[in-house]
């Protein structure tokens, strides 16, 4: 049975989960092309170390609204992404179900 499940998860799951995989870290390069990320990191940093909570929501609000909409369709590309490999592990998991992890060796 186990091999069943090799082959169905190497034929079935692994394709799209490589796909997925492939776009996400296409759109997290060309955002680290555009976005610098190290800036932001500082940025939010030094707003959660020198600023009560409230001041960093309202940091992160208007870094969104403030924000290029380049740097939005990223956001919402690498999201989505995120997402669907979220949805299609969770949809592989139910359907192999509690058996994947109780396989038992048959003499």
């Amino acid at each position: 049975m186990r091999r069943v499940y090799g082959i169905w998860f190497v034929r079935g799951v692994l394709p799209l989960f490589a796909a997925e995989v492939v776009v996400l870290t296409a759109i997290v390069f060309g955002a680290k092309s555009y976005i610098s990320f190290e800036h932001i990191m500082n940025n939010a940093v030094y707003r959660i170390t020198h600023h009560p909570t409230v001041m960093v929501w309202g940091y992160i609000v208007d870094a969104f609204t403030n924000a290029e909409f380049v740097s939005l369709v990223f956001l919402l590309g690498a999201v989505l992404v995120g997402a669907f490999i979220v949805r299609d592990t969770l949809r592989s998991v139910r359907y192999v179900g509690g058996n994947f992890f109780r396989f038992r060796r048959v003499t």
